[in-house]
């Protein structure tokens, strides 16, 4: 399910795992926007009427719930400034993602558009702490504000 999107799949991984952390029990129960012949026979609804990209029980309450994407305030820089994240945490965590159970790390980032290199820097060492942290104890690492979550995958 949400296959068809990995931004989706990538976001709902991310969130469901953050309340898991919490606590929360969090099962994927179906896509409607994939199979609305599922969803018109479950709810009776008309197809195209129940247009979401997941069904979701969190607590054992369903749930549905709609990804979108929007352009960042300045998003013309954002190709520039997802590259050069990529390229410096690749370059910061190489040595981590040997010690990764999993042998990788997932790591969710704030593109820095618009900042300066020393505040770009010193953003993509706080990140890379927790990358490490993570790739050292194999568990979800949470971060405040900026940098949100590290984790292996």
């Amino acid at each position: 399910m949400l296959a068809v999107s990995p931004q989706e799949l990538s976001a709902f991984r991310t969130w469901a795992t953050a309340l898991e952390a919490d606590g929360t029990r969090v099962a994927l129960l179906g896509s409607p926007d994939y199979e609305e012949d599922r969803y018109q026979q479950l709810y009776g609804v008309a197809r195209g009427v129940l247009t979401v990209d997941a069904h979701v029980s969190i607590a054992s309450e369903d749930w549905f719930v709609d990804h979108t994407m929007l352009r960042a305030p300045g998003g013309g820089g954002l190709p520039a400034a997802i590259r050069a994240a990529k390229e410096e945490l690749h370059r910061q965590l190489a040595s981590a993602v040997l010690q990764s159970p999993t042998g990788g790390l997932r790591i969710t980032v704030t593109p820095q558009i618009g900042k300066k290199a020393k505040e770009r820097q010193r953003y993509f060492e706080r990140l890379a702490v927790f990358g490490r942290q993570a790739a050292t104890t194999g568990q979800p690492v949470y971060g405040l504000g900026e940098h949100r979550y590290s984790g292996y995958r």
